[in-house]
Parts: C-alpha cells; structure tokens; sequence
C-alpha cells in the first residue's frame, strides 16, 4: 500500500498514523496479501491431489480419500491447513492430525 493511500485511510478513520506505524502496517498489508495468495494455492492443490479422476457421481470425502495413494496422502497432511473441513476430517479419522497443524 501506497503511503497516500494509508494516509487517506487514515484520514477517513479520522486518525493520524506515525510514518513508523505507516510503513508496518504497509508491511503487514504486504505480507497478509502474500499469506493469502500461497493460502489460495495451497487449496487448488489440494483439489488436484484429492480428485484424481471423473466421477459419475458426486463423491463423499471417504470416496476421495479410499483413493488416495500414500504419497497423496503425505502430501494431504503437508497441505492440512488448506484442507476444507470436510476434508480435513476425514483425514484426522484415516491418518490422525499431523503434528504441526
């Protein structure tokens, strides 16, 4: 974020930001962004890995992860924090919750 844009948000809330706390919370807006996009990769991926193939049918959580190979599934555990609660629910009945989540 742009300093004319903090200061005008700033501004509009009506309080006046130090140049110190201004360029933080540049670098905090920064960083949220870059959090979120990985975040957004994180999810596509775990669809890629999840869904393997076409289905007729809609499948349940427990039909997805009866597919997976073990290294699918490794790869589900590095990606948990990505994994919609659906997912992520079947995968701490299969496997437990991985140590780091």
């Amino acid at each position: 974020m742009d300093p004319a844009a903090a200061a005008e948000l700033a501004a509009l809330a009506g309080v006046t930001m130090p140049p110190g706390e201004a360029a933080h919370a540049e670098d905090l807006y920064a960083a949220a962004m870059l959090a979120s996009e990985d975040y957004r990769d994180h999810q596509a991926e775990v669809w890629g890995v999840l869904v393997a193939r076409q289905w007729s049918t809609e499948p349940s959580w427990a039909d997805l992860f009866d597919e997976l190979t073990p290294e699918r599934a490794q790869r589900l555990g590095q990606l948990y924090d990505a994994l919609p609660d659906g997912a992520r629910a079947e995968y701490d009945r299969r496997y437990g919750q991985p140590e780091r989540a």
